[in-house]
């Protein structure tokens, strides 16, 4: 590989967040009890978060704010709330709550202070059957409209996708899909099951609703995931992994869905000997077990992909767990941002402690901004943890980077309208920089200008880079430089195949 002196200056990488926020300690006092456990609700994109915390007087959803509801807190309508069964992570600023009412022991969808949905309520969207109604509220999930979507089970024991409410719809309910019904793609036969888990019904932040059914193809079962009227996947199509098919969608599955309709699922593979699990964005893979992982040892592979949320942010930045073979147990999990490893089993934070384990459970807002994650330390504590990565500028590499054509690397969380160098090099090293960020340095030995993007409104851009065939093999780092702002990324590993 020639090395060319790099195109443009740059200033110093800033150094990743390792003071994140304590908002949730258990411990702690909410209201007159103290909190047992606590487990993540979810985070907009000016940082506003909830977090569920069990108390010995029932669950609580606490705020920046404080407490909001609450075992005893008073309902719209003359009921009280007799458990918090728990609240839409998708969109944060609409507050979407689900709760058990007393004396009644309906279940309850509010949002902020208006009641949206109760079990007995008759269902009146066009396409169903006349004189049913809500039996049971199954997962959640909000659009940015603040139209809520639920998996409702009639009482005949039917399960639809229904939409209720929101300003952009002039129905009071929409459905979308019936158990029973033909699914638009006319190849299709009829839906025999909808998937009912929080982590396989996922709205983006437009108007998509990506979910999870099944259909009675004998003699086995036809799983898809399905985004509106389209089926971007389902078992038996081609993964983007050499030799492997779909699987199963629903076996510690998730999605998460952009503004872009991009697609984040975490799916199980076959025909690479065991089935697997693996990360996909659309066609792209992101990470799977038993393969490397940047950020990892050398020579470890992932073990596991967990069975959390993931998270996927409107410029493509994704967020994940993952568990890999390493020599030393007390650091063989973490969570990864933007394909690299962020935070680390074992790992002290000033003013927090030691971390023992994070939670394979994370929130990521939308403009890619907050992070939302918890973790156990080793004093016994468990703490919710918001991370702010609004200045850390990230370069994604693609899983496979393939020798012998040309690749595409993400940039993420750029200020828009930026030019970014794209720089990388065969050794790490400390390159001073010229011109007006003059006294920084680059993580890069005798680095080389790969590629240069404008930033796009979500702070996003492409890198194509042409690889030669002979590097195949070879390992490369590659760092992006936002030349208007004088800041870097991170130095990414990548292996080229």
């Amino acid at each position: 590989m020639r090395f060319l002196p790099l195109l443009l200056a740059a200033a110093a990488a800033p150094a990743l967040a390792t003071e994140p926020t304590v908002l949730l300690r258990t411990g702690a006092a909410v209201g007159p009890h103290t909190v047992q456990d606590l487990s993540l609700g979810d985070i907009d994109d000016a940082g506003r978060w909830r977090v569920i915390a069990d108390t010995a007087g029932g669950r609580v959803v606490v705020a920046a704010s404080g407490p909001s509801w609450a075992e005893g807190s008073a309902l719209p309508s003359s009921d009280t709330v007799a458990s918090v069964v728990g609240l839409d992570t998708t969109h944060a600023r609409h507050a979407t709550y689900q709760l058990t009412a007393a004396p009644s022991g309906d279940h309850v969808v509010v949002q902020g202070t208006t009641e949206v949905v109760r079990t007995g309520d008759a269902i009146t969207a066009q396409g169903t059957s006349p004189g049913t109604s809500v039996a049971s509220l199954g997962a959640l999930a909000t659009l940015s409209s603040g139209q809520v979507w639920s998996v409702v089970t009639d009482d005949t024991g039917r399960k639809l996708l229904l939409g209720f409410g929101g300003p952009s719809t002039l129905d009071p309910q929409v459905m979308l899909y019936r158990e029973g019904d033909f699914h638009d793609v006319g190849t299709r036969p009829r839906i025999q099951a909808i998937a009912d888990d929080p982590r396989l019904l996922a709205a983006g932040p437009t108007t998509e609703l990506a979910y999870v059914v099944d259909f009675a193809v004998p003699p086995a079962v036809d799983a898809c995931i399905g985004v509106g009227a389209t089926l971007p996947a389902c078992t038996g199509d081609a993964a983007p992994l050499p030799g492997a098919t779909y699987a199963a969608f629903d076996h510690d599955g998730a999605l998460a869905l952009n503004a872009h309709d991009r697609l984040l699922a975490r799916s199980e593979v076959s025909g690479t000997g065991s089935n697997r699990a693996i990360l996909a964005l659309d066609d792209t893979l992101v990470a799977a077990v038993s393969a490397h992982q940047a950020g990892t040892p050398p020579g470890t592979t992932l073990q596991s992909l967990g069975a959390g949320r993931i998270g996927l942010s409107n410029a493509d930045v994704t967020a994940f767990w993952a568990q890999w073979d390493d020599p030393d147990p007390a650091a063989s999990a973490g969570i990864f941002v933007g394909g690299s490893l962020y935070v680390v089993d074992g790992q002290t934070l000033p003013g927090v402690g030691t971390v023992a384990h994070w939670h394979d459970d994370l929130v990521l807002s939308h403009n890619g901004t907050w992070l939302l994650l918890a973790a156990d330390l080793t004093d016994g504590s468990t703490v919710a943890l918001r991370y702010d990565l609004s200045d850390q500028l990230r370069v994604i590499a693609p899983v496979p980077t393939l020798a012998g054509g040309i690749n595409t690397f993400l940039l993420a969380t750029a200020a828009p309208g930026h030019r970014v160098v794209l720089a990388g090099s065969p050794r790490r090293g400390t390159t001073p920089l010229p011109g007006a960020c003059a006294g920084a340095s680059v993580g890069l030995a005798r680095p080389t200008a790969l590629g240069m993007t404008t930033a796009l409104a979500y702070g996003n851009g492409l890198f194509q880079v042409p690889i030669p065939l002979a590097a195949a093999g070879r390992t490369i780092y590659v760092q992006a430089v936002d030349v208007d702002a004088c800041a870097v990324s991170e130095v990414v590993e990548v292996t080229l195949q």
